[in-house]
């Protein structure tokens, strides 16, 4: 039994071996996700170094020699208690959507007990403090070397239906864990299926007997072409965006004012909690990038998603990488979120120690993480339709050169949604490609550096297949664009450019909130395409409608940037496609 294990997991010696790979094998410089481990400049910094990088790189990349990983706090001895049970009622309830309009995925955590008992260790022995060697014996084979899979003694469920007094229906799914940083828990993810559009549901997720503090709810997607654009629809596909938002600044010693988050994640609760239609609601809430801001601490996750918790559980969360998600290449984006992006997987009732024997392994550290953990490529970049729009997130952390599967899929895409009728594409990564802070490493007109670089992999894309509206963030203000390719606006009269326009707009939306403050620094002279800039805490109002009636109606598409202390909106613009343009 591993020093480390706390959650029980039957490794088989294939999947361990699965992770025995080296800079000597990827070459120096190399980074992918699907690897273990990294051998780039940065991998000290965020804790992903393989073992040999120091000595296979040194001398042949400027980089320090990497850190040590973090180990996660170990026991005395291999005959040290597990932890006792500690409540583990479920927590850190998320929404996410799927591909499919009739489903909604649940994720939520648990902590202490539950989790003791995840992978084979009733719950009885965890609680008298049975030791790990013993229950290691009770789950695999007296051989030493396989692995013998037991049923999960517990299971994740969620119970719903139309009704908080009678949540008739149930569905279950996975759990999972992984180990980078020392983090303990397990997490779980449930599909419900089969949903009516447009409906409210309640709901209370549960694990191995223990149900969530209360019935949260979700409104379903609505029916085709009832809410967002068409000559259908009865209201507007309402969307809120933020980027660069951290954990709430309870702890004034860190509070550095204007910057916090506070403000944001409030203005966030009370918009999920308004009544969908009501001028204060929105439909879904999306995440450019750069969540929690961890610095490798991997409780500051569980810190960010309680505090997320009121909106995320009300309304779907959907989110895409940055560069503070780096850490443990990834790890803990990878698993705590389930996008819909292309190899999603469908749920079914799979164990830790089952997925382990089968050879799933997260990261460095060979433990398996479980069907439905480690999300893999479906969370750094994935799609889906809501109200006439289609919505692509990608990460800017990850290759965009032309060839890279990140590349190739995005480009797919991008075809099958304008091919299929989509009235509108929106985009959202998390560096930008257009911005004029005085940051030249990010807004620089260098090539290689953040902003070409950016350009570079993606901005063909966009004019190719005719992307609306890129929303993103990294630098920590608010600045819009004429719509503009190839650093030309077609238009700089306010007036007539956002009217039917040939090219991107881009908007970076870096101002939600974190304890890195904001970027007030502009350069002193924007270049013609940059529109509006300002920096203030704030997010972001999407608005997809239509104005007018029938064949003569014009398609819409309105930003607005609200700040967060007042709720007044600063800045806003309006994407209109005119219904001449739309029968060309």
């Amino acid at each position: 039994m591993m020093r480390t294990a706390w959650v029980l997991l039957a490794v088989a010696a294939s999947a361990a071996a699965a992770v025995n790979i080296t800079c000597a094998e990827l070459g120096c410089g190399t980074r992918n996700a699907s690897q273990p481990c990294a051998c780039n400049s940065a991998c000290s910094r965020y804790r992903d170094c393989c073992a040999d990088f120091n000595t296979t790189c040194a001398g042949r990349m400027p980089t320090p020699a990497p850190r040590a990983p973090t180990p996660p706090p170990a026991p005395a001895d291999d005959d040290a208690p597990l932890p006792p049970p500690s409540g583990g009622a479920p927590e850190q309830i998320h929404l996410a959507l799927t591909k499919a309009t009739d489903e909604m995925r649940v994720s939520f955590t648990t902590m202490g007990g539950a989790g003791a008992a995840a992978a084979g260790a009733p719950a009885a022995q965890a609680a008298s403090g049975i030791s790990a060697r013993a229950v290691a014996a009770a789950t695999t084979g007296a051989g030493g070397g396989g692995a013998t899979v037991h049923s999960p003694p517990a299971v994740a469920s969620v119970r719903y239906g139309t009704s908080a007094a009678a949540l008739d229906r149930v569905a279950t799914g996975t759990s999972s864990t992984y180990r980078d940083g020392g983090w303990r828990g397990l997490l779980h993810t449930v599909l419900l299926r089969g949903l009516a559009p447009g409906t409210r549901y309640y709901y209370r997720p549960a694990y191995a007997g223990a149900d969530a503090p209360g019935v949260s709810s979700f409104v379903s997607a609505a029916a085709a072409g009832t809410v967002g654009s068409g000559a259908a629809a009865t209201r507007p596909l309402v969307v809120a965006v933020v980027a660069d938002l951290g954990s709430n600044c309870v702890d004034k010693s860190t509070w550095r004012e204007p910057g916090c988050g506070n403000g944001t994640i409030a203005a966030l609760t009370a918009g999920a909690a308004a009544l969908p239609g009501t001028p204060a609601a929105f439909d879904l809430l999306l995440h450019a990038g750069d969540i929690a801001y961890t610095s490798g601490a991997q409780g500051v996750w569980d810190v960010f998603l309680r505090q997320m918790e009121p909106v995320a559980s009300r309304v779907p969360y959907m989110v895409c990488a940055g560069n503070h998600e780096h850490y443990y290449n990834f790890s803990g984006f990878r698993h705590r979120f389930d996008m819909p992006g292309p190899g999603a997987p469908r749920e079914g009732v799979v164990s830790v120690a089952a997925a382990a024997a089968a050879g799933a392994t997260d990261g460095a550290s060979g433990v398996g993480a479980g069907a439905g953990g480690d999300h893999g490529a479906h969370n750094l970049w994935h799609s889906f339709d809501a109200g006439g729009a289609h919505f692509v997130g990608f990460s800017s952390e990850h290759n965009l050169t032309v060839g890279s599967p990140q590349h190739a899929w995005l480009d797919a895409d991008l075809a099958a949604a304008r091919a299929g009728g989509a009235v509108w594409l929106v985009a959202y990564g998390h560096r930008p490609l257009y911005c004029t802070c005085s940051d030249s490493y990010d807004c620089g007109a260098g090539e290689g550096y953040g902003a070409m670089k950016m350009r570079a992999g993606v901005e063909a894309l966009f004019e190719k297949h005719g992307v609306e509206l890129y929303l993103t963030g990294h630098v920590h203000n608010y600045e819009r664009t004429f719509p503009v390719d190839n650093n030309t606006a077609a238009s700089t009269d306010p007036a007539v450019a956002y009217v039917d326009a040939r090219h991107t707009t881009h908007v970076v939306v870096g101002m939600a909130g974190d304890n890195e403050g904001l970027t007030d620094g502009f350069m002193a002279a924007p270049p013609s395409w940059s529109a509006v800039r300002h920096a203030e805490l704030g997010w972001a109002r999407l608005t997809v409608g239509s104005d007018g009636a029938g064949a003569a109606a014009d398609e819409t598409l309105k930003f607005e940037y609200v700040l967060s202390s007042s709720g007044k909106v600063f800045d806003t613009f309006t994407l209109r496609k005119t219904a001449a343009a739309q029968s060309r």
